[in-house]
C-alpha cells in the first residue's frame, strides 16, 4: 500500500512524504473506460446501492452535491490495478 494524493494536472508526480500524486482526470478516464469496455462491472453485495447512486449523482466538474467517497474508492482500485497490469492491458509493440 502506497500513499496517494489527487491531484489536478494530466501527469503522475511524487509529492513530498512519499505520496504519489494522482490526476483526477487520469482516475474518472480509467473507471469510465473500465465500464465501457466491460472490464468493470458491479455484482451484487452489500453497498452496491450506494455506489450506484454516488456513480448516478457524480459530477465530472467536482461540485457534488453528495457523498463521491465510494467513486474514488472505486477510481483508486482501478487505477492501482491498471498500474500493476498495464503490460498486459496495454502490451508494447516488440521491435523485430
Amino acid at each position: 500500500m502506497r500513499p496517494v494524493a489527487i491531484t489536478g494536472g494530466y501527469h503522475t508526480s511524487r509529492l513530498s512524504g512519499g505520496y504519489q500524486g494522482i490526476p483526477r482526470p487520469d482516475l474518472l478516464t480509467r473507471l469510465r473506460t473500465a465500464f465501457q469496455t466491460g472490464r468493470l462491472s458491479l455484482p451484487a453485495a452489500p453497498g452496491l446501492a450506494e455506489l450506484e447512486s454516488e456513480l448516478v449523482a457524480f459530477r465530472t466538474d467536482g461540485h457534488q452535491s453528495s457523498h463521491d467517497d465510494l467513486v474514488f474508492a472505486l477510481a483508486l482500485s482501478v487505477w492501482l490495478a491498471y498500474e500493476q497490469q498495464k503490460d498486459h492491458l496495454l502490451p508494447v509493440p516488440r521491435l523485430r
